[in-house]
């Protein structure tokens, strides 16, 4: 099973003790990981839960059950550094790179691990997989998500609600399912998540799911539609 991370499994930044049992009853004999937009950075709220891989950074970054990097997609610096002078006046901008221990936003926010971007000199000089603009609303990012795909055609961009995850062009969480599948050689893999950004999942996926709070386009991509990431895994 590749999950979703915030929204699907974890809530208010926490995983309940009845999904965490749910993960361990299912590891007995599947292999259960991530896959969700979240950085390198972003794994602290649940380092007491062993996931067997890690997609990470929308698919542009794959960890194994080590969390050793197996698979890693970079952004062009020249496209990233573009996309930051574009947008720094119309949202927040994270940066999502090879740094584990701090995540870099344009703004100063009481996050741990955040690190505050001044400038694109910040971040120069990591390796960048991913770029997370953060709009005021979902028409928003919707609008812009498909600006951003036609201004750069090197990129992938991913609607999340309200925020636009952007990738390598031909990255998604799709192509790190299909990576972990044939790395691991499984015949089947499951996937569950909650919003646009995670349909490349889906259709990578023999079978998906999703939830009767997720966006009417995302529901009718699935073959499930449950009411919690209990009974979602519950099925399997």
């Amino acid at each position: 099973i590749a999950s979703d991370l915030d929204g699907t499994l974890m809530f208010n930044r926490k995983v309940s003790e009845a999904s965490k049992n749910c993960i361990s009853l299912f590891q007995r004999e599947g292999y259960f990981g991530l896959c969700t937009g979240r950085p390198l950075s972003g794994l602290e709220d649940i380092k007491d839960i062993y996931f067997d891989f890690y997609i990470l950074s929308s698919g542009a970054l794959i960890l194994n059950k080590a969390k050793e990097a197996i698979k890693e997609y970079l952004i062009d610096k020249h496209t990233a550094e573009s996309i930051y002078d574009k947008y720094k006046n119309q949202s927040e901008i994270i940066f999502q790179t090879n740094d584990p221990d701090h995540f870099f936003i344009t703004s100063e926010v009481d996050i741990p691990k955040s690190t505050y971007v001044r400038s694109f000199d910040d971040v120069r000089d990591l390796k960048i997989y991913s770029v997370s603009l953060l709009f005021k609303s979902e028409e928003e990012a919707k609008r812009e998500v498909n600006k951003l795909s036609l201004k750069y055609p090197d990129i992938d961009a991913y609607q999340n609600v309200d925020s636009i995850d952007i990738v390598l062009k031909g990255v998604s969480k799709g192509t790190g399912v299909k990576f972990i599948k044939a790395y691991l050689h499984v015949d089947e893999m499951i996937g569950i998540g909650d919003s646009y950004n995670d349909l490349p999942l889906f259709n990578a996926c023999d079978v998906s799911c999703t939830f009767i709070t997720s966006p009417d386009e995302v529901q009718k991509k699935v073959d499930h539609v449950v009411l919690s990431f209990e009974e979602a895994m519950a099925r399997f």
